[in-house]
């Protein structure tokens, strides 16, 4: 196994970033035992919680298993010191996203706070480029952030694939990656995990509304502009399936995000501690959701004072959304379904409890 060196500024991370517990934990093995998805050989978290408090980052990124929690908060209510290591495997994670984007140091201005302003520089930036076509701006910002979010998974999923496990000898793989792939996106379809949790079972529903209206939505936006291309009329007409489906999609969403917020804000103890990184999307997609919502609405009665600054808000959100997406959680669902892949080729599959 490869000498690993500890990172003290990696443990500061964690802790200003909503794994303050972190230094709680004394190895008791409560959180992997009473976790109902890890696996049993080499269970999480506790391994996890003690390379963390030791600083050892480079182990950290290249463990999967970081991703297979589903912050169930099971392991944090039940632990007798209070160290919460659900708490303190989301901020591995937002940082882990953070590590492998980039340009990196974009992608660490847009997780912070501080760096607020700076982004906003950035939007008002990309809002004065001389490109006057709706439609064109977006396919180039889209390239952007598929570009930009493929190049951090694949830096991750090289990472990972050389992880070792507790011995010396190197992990197997046991499955093809087409398989393993495709079995991890019909576990995330059906949203199975989220299922055997225990004190955050609440959370299986916002989630999963959440996630479908999102389906829906960049499949009416992406049909959308593919209907401008040959300088269709628009907007479409209401009966239109793409219509249809943007409205589908964003009464989930607004239901799913909705729930999210109101857990947030007052089921903290089911839900574990919401940082800046959190907070930053879900509230950026919230107003993006409502501006479109509303803009639907003012033009279908007609009210055109209201309608354009509602549209303009809406744009503004929906760009910011996407220009954010390799930093946020978008890219979560990209790392967390290739960890679920690796994790089925080399036999340690989350769902390995009853």
């Amino acid at each position: 196994m490869p000498i690993i060196t500890p990172d003290l500024a990696f443990v500061e991370h964690i802790i200003r970033n909503g794994g303050e517990s972190v230094k709680k934990c004394f190895q008791c093995a409560n959180c992997s035992v009473v976790c109902s998805i890890t696996p049993n050989d080499r269970p999480f978290p506790r391994k996890e919680m003690r390379w963390a408090q030791w600083g050892l980052k480079e182990r950290l990124f290249s463990d999967p298993d970081i991703w297979l929690c589903n912050r169930c908060i099971d392991c944090s209510t039940y632990c007798p010191r209070g160290a919460k290591p659900g708490d303190v495997l989301a901020a591995i994670r937002n940082y882990s996203i953070i590590h492998f984007a980039l340009p990196n140091f974009l992608a660490k201005r847009f997780s912070r706070l501080r760096y607020l302003l700076f982004v906003l520089a950035i939007l008002i930036f990309l809002y004065l480029l001389p490109i006057t076509d709706l439609q064109i701006a977006f396919w180039i910002l889209l390239g952007l952030a598929i570009a930009v979010t493929a190049t951090g998974g694949m830096r991750f999923w090289e990472n990972i694939s050389r992880f070792q496990t507790g011995s010396s000898v190197e992990t197997q793989i046991k499955r093809g990656f087409l398989t393993s792939f495709v079995s991890s996106l019909v576990e995330i379809l059906k949203h199975s995990n989220f299922r055997k949790c225990g004190v955050n079972k609440g959370s299986f529903l916002p989630h999963f509304i959440l996630f479908y209206g999102a389906i829906c939505l960049v499949i009416s936006h992406i049909g959308t502009q593919l209907y401008a291309i040959p300088q269709a009329m628009l907007p479409l007409p209401l009966t239109n399936p793409i219509k249809i489906i943007g409205i589908i999609g964003s009464l989930l969403l607004f239901s799913g995000l909705t729930l999210i917020i109101y857990r947030r804000l007052f089921r903290k103890d089911e839900e574990g501690k919401a940082t800046y990184f959190d907070w930053f999307f879900v509230v950026l997609l919230y107003l993006a959701t409502i501006t479109g919502i509303a803009t639907g609405w003012l033009r279908i009665f007609e009210v055109v004072a209201w309608l354009h600054w509602f549209y303009l808000a809406h744009l503004v959100f929906s760009f910011t959304l996407l220009a954010y997406a390799p930093f946020s959680k978008l890219a979560h669902l990209l790392y967390r379904t290739l960890a679920m892949t690796y994790a089925k080729q080399i036999g340690r599959e989350a769902a390995t409890k009853g």
